[in-house]
């Protein structure tokens, strides 16, 4: 079972893990576009050691890294990763209400086989997110519906497995440890960061 919330990953691991060169990554802190997050952050930074970041935090720096290379303000991009997917989840309906996703924990991705793929939609318009699960296809709705407006808006449409893919094994953690039957896991191919309309994003790239 991965461990999401145990500081334990410098600075320069998560921002290289998260595509963005470890200088700037500072300079993104030193000028408030980046925030601390939590008292382990907190009290390293008032005692002068090494900033520690948990496996959400860096999945949360590799989505804002991802919005800031296709044009997003760097403060918006952070708030949007870390207030939108990282550290909020979605809400469990008790009873279950029919075609809706289970609910699905801070900075963790839906079951790609039992609910779909995970995606993100930000919408530079009101800054809000969506994140929704996809099987087959996207669903068009959730990627050009803005949750502030309820009108269809552009986005930047965001691939988190993809996204988490990556993070897992810049960071060396294993999400799948070695199958006791020999079959590997099948990840699906797609781009990191694309428009609404399916075109890639300017500074997308391929995970």
């Amino acid at each position: 079972m991965i461990d999401y919330d145990t500081a334990r990953f410098k600075s320069s691991l998560v921002a290289a893990a998260a595509g963005i060169e470890i200088n700037t990554f500072r300079a993104y802190f030193k000028r408030g576009h980046f925030l601390m997050l939590g008292e382990t952050e907190q009290l390293a930074a008032s005692h002068g050691v090494a900033h520690m970041w948990s496996l959400r935090d860096a999945l949360g720096f590799a989505i804002a890294g991802e919005l800031i290379r296709v044009g997003v303000d760097a403060g918006k991009a952070f708030k949007a990763a870390m207030w939108g997917f990282a550290h909020v989840g979605s809400m469990q309906f008790d009873p279950p209400i029919p075609g809706m996703p289970p609910a699905r924990q801070p900075g963790e991705l839906w079951d790609a086989q039992q609910v779909g793929f995970t995606f993100m939609a930000f919408f530079p318009a009101t800054g809000a997110v969506r994140v929704f699960p996809a099987s087959n296809q996207i669903q068009i709705a959730e990627a050009i519906e803005d949750p502030e407006t309820h009108k269809p808006s552009a986005s930047v449409l965001l691939f988190l497995n993809d996204i988490e893919t990556r993070v897992l094994e810049a960071l060396g953690v294993d999400r799948n440890p070695p199958s006791t039957t020999g079959e590997p896991a099948i990840l699906p191919p797609g781009r990191t960061a694309c428009q609404h309309d399916g075109r890639p994003a300017k500074g997308a790239r391929r995970g």
